[in-house]
C-alpha cells in the first residue's frame, strides 16, 4: 500500500488478495477510505460494511444529430440534421433521405449548399461524398456523416464509421 492512501483496484477474475484486503481494512479504520457509488460504507457502533449497491438502469443516451432514423437495404434516412458553420449553427432540416446501393464500402454525407445553408444526403466516394482537395469555385461543402459496408446486394448495411466526430478545422489555409 506505499504510504497508506492509495489501493490498487482490482480487476475483473483477479483474486483478492490478503495483503489487498489488509490495505482495505487498514484504510478504513485510519478513515481515510473514500468510497464512490456502486459502493456503500455503512458504519454501526458494531463495525464497518462495505457493500455493493444495487445497480440502476443505464440512462438511455441522448439524441444527437444526424442520428439514423431508419437503415433498410434500400435507403438511409438521418434525422436531426444540424451544422455549424463557424460560429453560426444552422438548423437545417429535420429529416434527410437518401438511396443505397451497391456492396462494399459507401459514404453518406451532407452536400450543403453554401450560399443558402439548403442540404441533400448523397453516397459515394471521393469526389461525390467527401472533397479530396479545396475547390474554392465551388458552392457545395461535402459534410461525410457515415461509412456503410455491406458485403453483397442481399445484405443488411453496418455502420463500418460514424463520422460525425471527425475534427473540422474549418478553413483553407
Amino acid at each position: 500500500m506505499g504510504n497508506g492512501i492509495y489501493i490498487s483496484e482490482p480487476r475483473a477474475n483477479d483474486p483478492l488478495s490478503a495483503g489487498w484486503a489488509r490495505d482495505v481494512a487498514r484504510a478504513l479504520r485510519a478513515g481515510r477510505l473514500n468510497v464512490l457509488p456502486p459502493l456503500a460504507l455503512t458504519s454501526t457502533p458494531s463495525g464497518t460494511t462495505l457493500r455493493l449497491q444495487a445497480r440502476h438502469s443505464a440512462p438511455a443516451s441522448l439524441p444527437r444529430c444526424w442520428d439514423i432514423a431508419e437503415l433498410t437495404a434500400s435507403s438511409i434516412k438521418l434525422t436531426r440534421c444540424h451544422f455549424m458553420r463557424g460560429p453560426v449553427t444552422v438548423w437545417g432540416a429535420a429529416d434527410l433521405s437518401c438511396s443505397l446501393s451497391g456492396s462494399g464500402d459507401v459514404t453518406v454525407a451532407a452536400k450543403i449548399d453554401t450560399e443558402d445553408n439548403s442540404m441533400t444526403l448523397v453516397t459515394g466516394v471521393a469526389g461525390t461524398a467527401w472533397d479530396t482537395t479545396a475547390d474554392e469555385a465551388s458552392k457545395y461543402y461535402l459534410l461525410p456523416r457515415y461509412v456503410l459496408t455491406r458485403a453483397g446486394a442481399d445484405d443488411a448495411w453496418g455502420i463500418a464509421l460514424d463520422c460525425r466526430d471527425l475534427p473540422q478545422l474549418g478553413i483553407h489555409v
